[in-house]
């Protein structure tokens, strides 16, 4: 079945693409979620009307995504965590506390799932990857401390 991408679909293609897909997937994920709509011809006529508004929606988003790229590139997150006397933490440091103090720096939710790392579970200097929108990637440089003072989130410029 063709169906018109209203998101951008990891793996399946990005927004404004006529892609042919499961019927079943179609019906019972894609358009119940709005995601996207039957490749019908006049959905396509409907859909080319609205395409140039779309372009522009998508030259924003890439506009945006460089300038969260700018704020972020030479930040240092620091966290300061309990540990054990072996340099363990407690816990650890996952992709859901990155997209926390990323939002605390820049004011902008940030999705836990575009944020790639393995768990962080020791003190040291780490790096995280985030895809901040389709394949413009950053690396994020991650510092984790021993807690001196109460556990607080800290931010310093690279």
């Amino acid at each position: 079945m063709k169906v018109i991408l209203l998101r951008d679909i990891p793996k399946l293609g990005n927004m404004g693409a006529v892609v042919n897909v499961a019927t079943g997937y179609a019906r019972n994920y894609l358009l119940p979620q709005k995601l996207a709509l039957e490749a019908t011809d006049g959905n396509l006529k409907i859909f080319r009307e609205r395409r140039k508004k779309i372009e522009e929606t998508i030259i924003k988003r890439e506009a945006e995504a460089e300038k969260i790229a700018q704020l972020l590139e030479e930040k240092i997150f620091t966290f300061r965590q309990k540990t054990t006397e072996e340099g363990k933490l407690y816990g650890s440091i996952s992709a859901k506390e990155i997209a926390l103090a990323i939002k605390n720096e820049i004011g902008c939710d940030v999705d836990k799932k575009r944020i790639s790392l393995e768990p962080i579970k020791k003190i040291g200097n780490y790096t995280a990857e985030f895809n901040i929108y389709k394949d413009r990637k950053i690396t994020l440089k991650i510092e984790v401390l021993p807690e001196e003072t109460p556990a607080k989130l800290t931010v310093t410029a690279g």
